[in-house]
């Protein structure tokens, strides 16, 4: 009896042994293109109502891009309440809407809905390797739910069938509506106190100035409709850059030129901001 409580401990001590070696093994992070990973979600969401209100539609032609960086000409204000978001570029990396540096840094809560694009492809794939095949495909869309906080953001995501007969899914678009007298600005500098305690972005403002000087000289062009508020007393303020004189592949790039100046590497999606 002594052998047989001996051999059943030992059994026991041995399955959490393994348990444990299982738990611990490494796991591959995919590239959130930057340092913090998001949690994971605690709980599934679901999708209950059949019509979708206020999406916000993100065209392929509002959108430029450098490969790796993104401007939507089309400004989205931040609100309390979550957006709902379309994006209809796949060009973009749904990663970039995940982060609060990479896109519209001040929402915590969105919800991004985009074309179930790897669904679309596996159709495409199977047309190709079956000759004389042709697949009808369902209206199938990816729904991304994001919430953030100053430190890290959840992820969750589910694939939704829109035409299904039996719960089909309606999306009504809006378009972001402005006040009378707002204006356009696709670039924003801010600085803190010069002195108490001085702010680390005035490390770089010389060096700003001088590339936002150089721009005009090389493109032949004055940068007249900005914009100066003081915020302070001791030399806090904000400038605001309209670029009306700029295409927009000119903008994303006097933007990016900036973001590099300053250290801001990765990769973003840029928006206009009015006030």
């Amino acid at each position: 009896m002594k052998r047989l409580l001996t051999l059943t401990v030992l059994l026991l001590l041995l399955s959490c042994d393994s348990n444990a070696q299982q738990d611990n093994r490494t796991i591959g992070i995919p590239d959130d293109f930057g340092k913090v990973k998001p949690k994971k979600a605690e709980k599934k969401f679901e999708i209950k109502d059949s019509i979708i209100n206020n999406v916000i539609l993100i065209e392929k032609e509002k959108v430029f891009t450098n490969g790796s960086n993104f401007l939507i000409d089309m400004p989205i204000k931040v609100q309390k309440e979550p957006i709902i978001i379309f994006n209809n570029d796949n060009r973009i990396p749904v990663e970039l809407f995940f982060e609060r540096k990479s896109f519209l840094y001040g929402q915590n809560e969105i919800l991004l809905i985009t074309r179930d694009w790897e669904y679309y492809e596996s159709l495409r794939e199977d047309e190709r390797n079956t000759p004389g095949l042709h697949l009808i495909p369902y209206v199938q869309n990816k729904f991304y739910h994001i919430k953030r906080n100053n430190k890290s953001y959840n992820v969750d995501s589910l694939s939704i069938r829109m035409d299904d007969p039996r719960k089909p899914i309606t999306l009504n678009f809006i378009k972001p509506e402005f006040n009378d007298g707002e204006t356009i600005y696709y670039y924003a500098d801010g600085y803190g106190s010069i002195c108490c305690p001085r702010d680390k972005r005035w490390d770089y403002y010389e060096a700003i100035q001088n590339y936002i000087k150089l721009f005009a000289e090389k493109n032949n062009i004055k940068l007249e409709n900005t914009r100066s508020v003081s915020n302070g007393e001791e030399g806090e303020h904000s400038s605001f850059y309209s670029l009306t004189e700029l295409t927009n592949e000119q903008k994303l790039l006097f933007i990016q030129e900036i973001k590099n100046i300053t250290g801001e590497k990765f990769p973003q999606i840029h928006l206009p901001i009015t006030f």
